[in-house]
């Protein structure tokens, strides 16, 4: 399976500004809007493929550089099984949080969106509130026999797609594959240096800034030292968070609504005021004092970043991502990063956050009121998520090129996958604009490992026995919570990360924390830490 980018919750955006921009576009459609799921359905589905042909307008984000959603095969089969046109309303990734703001205040919108976590939970709230996108439950009973079946199956998903209003705004990304891997981006270190060095892999917090002094100062690749990274990352690794676990603690720093958000025996913890957090940033201030840390770190992209591991000859040493497709241009390139297990700090701590499962995005397929057809495109999705369209989708390929249907209805891989390929890249929906739901039961149709699973299975040992207990769950804010951590996160957050990159740069971290966690409590940490708590104990029935 292809690795989910975002990974426990959507990010909390726009709520603010959302709730202004969509009251006066869309509050006026509140009552046509909610009519399809709120009254009962019309007439039965017919079955697919339909007699008659008919095309619906869906907006989907697809990943910059991906190709157009009109040219994807696999959407090209589901128009076949369905006799269904759908003209896809394609907005880059890039440019989608602009975009779907205007789109919404203009109440200029499509029939339906898709796309892994196209809404966060306040937007879920917010639109569904003022009835640009509207309730599923009773099309879900009457037009979704795939997508009931899985609800009646998982109860608990039920109740973690359920808004706190009653309503369920959204189809989910969902997966419970028993060849779910254990570990999401992880670091990676160059063996064929190491090799040259007669270095092992570190497997502590001193090894591992030995061994960068070695990559910087001995230049093992022949580049010449000035060309050496010794560690490179970026904002959608999370910089260096996934060190900290090296110090006792775990940091969301690439998911908004997350962002920071820690837990602690039932209490939430703002991460960055911790004094482990504070010991790590010590640390991190001393590799990059030293030359160690890439000094774009905190300005590149992840485009910028990749061209960088996968340069040849390797000028990186070590870096954070997802398996060997990082690196490997080529085949023969595959073993020439090896994986770093979670590195032990100077206390004995040794620390990691586990790679989440099943629920993983609520908003990933919604109706908005401009269709009078809604019953259409609920039936289109509960196809879309059906098993046999999901053992593609989910694992990137299609039937009679990547995988082969048996006649027991077995699923068999038939040969390795070449992501990086401009024909490989036509088969499958790009992986902001598909929608993974896979539910256990179909999972274990696929009998052969897959790729991802061969390979990340065999990383995730390392990790066995350090995984972090104490972790923030995949909570439904309500609206007035979602508000909360808006307003007062997006400050409290952006100071933080700004501390964040200055003392990692600059140093005096020591002189500065005091007055620095003063800062945060008069910004609003206390109340912050209030909503996201009033959500946790909700989630958990202890809310009185």
């Amino acid at each position: 399976m292809k690795k989910l980018k975002v990974v426990n919750i959507a990010a909390l955006s726009m709520v603010v500004v959302s709730m202004g921009l969509t009251a006066c576009g869309a509050k006026d459609d509140a009552n046509k809007s909610g009519s399809a799921a709120t009254d009962s359905p019309k007439a039965a589905a017919e079955a697919f493929p339909l007699k008659t042909p008919q095309n619906i307008k869906i907006g989907t984000v697809v990943t910059d550089g991906m190709p157009a959603s009109k040219d994807i095969r696999l959407w090209q089969d589901i128009e076949k099984q369905s006799n269904i046109h759908v003209d896809f309303q394609d907005v880059f990734q890039s440019q989608w949080k602009e975009k779907k703001g205007l789109m919404f205040a203009s109440n200029d919108l499509p029939e339906a969106f898709i796309g892994h976590g196209v809404f966060t939970d306040s937007e879920l709230l917010n639109y569904g509130g003022t009835g640009a996108l509207i309730p599923l439950e009773k099309l879900i009973d009457q037009y979704a026999p795939n997508f009931k079946k899985a609800l009646q199956e998982n109860p608990e998903l039920k109740k973690q797609i359920t808004a706190p209003d009653g309503h369920i705004y959204a189809v989910p990304s969902f997966i419970d594959d028993w060849q779910s891997v254990k570990t999401g981006n992880i670091m990676y270190a160059n063996k064929i240096w190491l090799d040259k060095l007669g270095m092992k892999v570190p497997t502590t917090t001193d090894e591992f800034e030995k061994m960068l002094l070695a990559f910087k100062t001995q230049d093992p690749g022949g580049n010449g030292k000035d060309k050496v990274i010794p560690f490179t990352s970026n904002k959608d690794a999370g910089f260096m968070s996934i060190l900290f676990g090296a110090f006792g603690i775990t940091d969301h720093n690439s998911q908004d609504n997350m962002m920071h958000i820690g837990l602690k025996s039932d209490k939430v913890t703002y991460v960055p005021v911790q004094p482990e957090y504070k010991d790590a940033i010590t640390y991190f201030n001393k590799l990059y004092s030293q030359g160690l840390i890439d000094k774009e770190v905190f300005t590149q992209d992840g485009k910028t970043t990749g061209a960088k591991i996968q340069s040849d000859p390797r000028t990186v040493g070590t870096f954070i991502g997802w398996r060997s497709t990082a690196w490997a241009t080529k085949p023969e390139q595959r073993n020439d990063y090896v994986p770093v297990g979670p590195l032990k700090g100077p206390k004995g701590e040794q620390t990691f956050e586990q790679y989440p499962k099943g629920l993983f995005f609520r908003g990933s397929f919604a109706i908005t009121n401009n269709t009078k057809r809604p019953e259409l495109l609920m039936q289109w999705i509960d196809n879309v998520i059906s098993d046999d369209n999901q053992i593609q989708m989910v694992n990137a390929g299609r039937f009679g090129d990547y995988l082969e249907k048996q006649s027991d209805g077995t699923i068999k891989v038939l040969r390795a996958l070449a992501p990086n390929t401009n024909d490989e890249k036509l088969n499958n929906p790009s992986n902001t604009s598909r929608i993974n739901f896979m539910t256990l039961t179909n999972s274990k149709r696929l009998v052969t490992k897959t790729p991802v699973f061969t390979e990340k299975g065999e990383y995730d040992k390392l990790f066995e026995g350090h995984f972090a207990k104490d972790v923030y769950p995949n909570v439904f804010f309500s609206k007035e919570e979602a508000q909360k951590i808006q307003t007062l996160g997006n400050d409290i957050n952006t100071y933080a990360n700004s501390m964040y990159a200055k003392w990692i740069i600059d140093g005096s971290i020591d002189k500065d924390w005091d007055g620095y966690v003063k800062k945060l409590n008069d910004m609003g940490l206390k109340d912050l830490l209030a909503a996201y708590q009033s959500a946790y104990d909700r989630f958990n029935g202890t809310k009185k």
